[in-house]
């Protein structure tokens, strides 16, 4: 059996990054078709680990992009793997037992303001096929008090029609 040469028992997935599941309260760890698929990240990478006898035994990582703080949920035929990197938010859809190409979304447009740093751990929660997101961004004032700010937004958008609805959150 394939699964059995590739479980590992314990650790279940190791990491160089302190904050690998950390920073907010977004979903790391989803069920699926049978199995629990957990989401980490590691010397700016993303890795997922899946497990089919409820986290006795894993098998070994698999990396599916580049960035931090990784989020995952259920659309309606599969599972949306999402994180950040600097100032971009990528995801990557499983469906069909595959995962599809890394893809990006367009960006509440101050995120690509002259100053700014970079994006935060961001939270998701579909229904159906919609995902809704919420993260910061984090911004350098050479006037302001503390010399940084943060922009709260809200956003959505639809996996058959990744262009995002945003709102910015005060």
């Amino acid at each position: 059996d394939v699964y059995e040469r590739q479980a590992l028992r314990y650790p279940i997935g190791i990491s160089t990054d302190l904050y690998a599941t950390g920073w907010n309260n977004g979903r790391r760890m989803i069920f699926y078709n049978g199995l629990i698929y957990a989401f980490y990240s590691s010397d700016n990478k993303i890795y997922y680990i899946t497990s089919q006898d409820t986290g006795k035994t894993w098998t070994l990582p698999e990396y599916i992009g580049e960035g931090r703080y990784p989020v995952c949920d259920k659309i309606e035929n599969g599972i949306i793997a999402l994180w950040v990197n600097t100032n971009t938010i990528y995801y990557r859809l499983y469906t069909d037992n595959n995962w599809g190409e890394i893809s990006t979304i367009p960006p509440y447009s101050d995120f690509n303001h002259p100053h700014a740093l970079w994006l935060s751990p961001p939270s998701i929660k579909t229904f159906r096929d919609t995902v809704h997101l919420f993260l910061s961004g984090t911004y350098r004032y050479i006037d302001g008090p503390s010399g940084l700010d943060a922009l709260w937004t809200y956003g959505y958008f639809s996996v058959n029609n990744p262009i995002p609805v945003w709102e910015r959150i005060d």
